[in-house]
């Protein structure tokens, strides 16, 4: 598999953006029966939120979602709305221009994956992609194996490779494993 075959699996992942807002005064949690909107005070459009969002943002404000879930909507807007100026600075996740979690400033930050790619074929000479998984907490694991197959006995026949576990939103800190992909036996 090259680069642009694995930055293709990796789309469900690379379609998530960190938005960062400094909080204006303007900014308006607006709740209807279908939909909770996030509208951030500089004029910019608004934002749906899924229902992970909109609990991620009663969480974040201090808000339990047990007692946020029985309010009104409108009690629910005007509460996440006043509560969200407290916080000042905080990043959006968003995903398909819907809001999807609601966080501290920082606590994720976007990684370019094509330069990270790049960065491992630099590392390593010769390396070959052979597997990739997508998984939860947007974590990509990433296998990849040298190029040299070497026989560890007669008929056995093995290639050395790494896990690369790691988050273009910075989810996780990245893990490196060594691994021997076996060939034949």
């Amino acid at each position: 598999m090259n680069r642009v075959e694995v930055l293709d699996k990796m789309e469900p992942v690379l379609n998530t953006q960190v938005k960062e807002i400094e909080h204006n005064p303007r900014t308006q949690i607006s709740v209807t029966p279908e939909v909770v909107t996030f509208r951030p005070g500089g004029g910019q459009r608004t934002l749906e939120m899924t229902e992970g969002g909109v609990q991620s943002l009663a969480n974040f404000v201090g808000l339990p979602w047990p007692i946020a879930a029985k309010l009104h909507p409108s009690t629910f807007g005007n509460v996440a709305t006043d509560l969200l100026e407290n916080k000042q600075r905080y990043s959006l996740v968003v995903k398909d221009n819907v809001v999807t979690n609601v966080v501290k400033r920082g606590h994720y930050h976007t990684v370019n994956a094509d330069h990270a790619l790049k960065a491992i074929e630099t590392g390593v000479p010769g390396i070959e992609f052979h597997r990739i998984l997508i998984l939860d907490n947007l974590v990509v694991n990433l296998e990849v194996v040298g190029e040299k197959r070497e026989p560890v006995a007669r008929g056995d026949l093995i290639q050395a490779g790494a896990s690369i576990m790691f988050s273009p939103m910075g989810t996780i800190n990245p893990v490196v494993q060594a691994y021997a992909l076996r060939l034949s036996c």
